[in-house]
């Protein structure tokens, strides 16, 4: 039987990852990725080289961890979404579903501005767009589509705003979540007519 309790080198060991982590991505935001060493994280967190090794083999693997592990709080708080359709009329719900949403991507603030800024390093941004993509595609197949390739463009369209949306609020971080959760709510209302309308004259 597996032990579901973890013990205090658990914890250790959580928490000596959280801080490699950490320190990589305050190094980011004042240096390229290819001018940070080993040293420079082991000297801003504390801790030994040997440390350091025992947990990661270089920067960019501590890099892939931050991506893997921001992503898929990313995707836990997204793929809910799915399950909504154009005419869900539960706004206490949608409610639900988009305060969560902004709170888990507030609590991941750094993580996901640093990742979203890498570029070549990281393709972070476009991961978050393209999983936004296939949730609206869930979302709007229940309208009467021509064809294929407009509910595509539609739901790209979408996606693309969406992310942007966000990543400038986090961005800016000088509106706060109510404010910001009825501006959110507006626009999804109105891409969901404008996804209505781009339907029908698609006819």
């Amino acid at each position: 039987m597996r032990n579901v309790f973890r013990t205090k080198y658990d914890f250790k060991n959580a928490a000596t990852k959280e801080k490699i982590t950490t320190s990589l991505i305050l190094l980011l935001e004042t240096k390229d990725l290819n001018r940070i060493s080993v040293a420079q994280i082991c000297e801003r967190c504390g801790i030994h080289r040997s440390t350091f090794y025992r947990h990661y083999s270089d920067v960019y693997s501590v890099l892939e961890e931050i991506e893997s592990n921001t992503f898929e709080e990313y995707k836990s708080v997204l793929l809910p979404f799915a399950e909504l359709r154009r005419d869900d009329t539960d706004e206490s719900k949608l409610k639900r579903l988009i305060m969560r949403y902004l709170h888990i991507c507030n609590y991941n603030r750094k993580a996901i501005l640093t990742l979203g800024r890498l570029g070549q390093y990281s393709g972070f941004y476009n991961k978050c767009v393209d999983l936004l993509y296939e949730v609206m595609l869930q979302m709007l197949s229940d309208l009467d589509w021509s064809e294929q390739k407009y509910l595509i463009f539609t739901a790209r369209y979408m996606a693309s705003n969406t992310f942007f949306l966000l990543f400038n609020w986090l961005e800016q971080n000088d509106i706060d979540y109510q404010s910001f959760y009825k501006m959110y709510l507006e626009i999804y209302y109105a891409d969901i007519d404008i996804a209505a309308r781009m339907a029908n004259a698609s006819k």
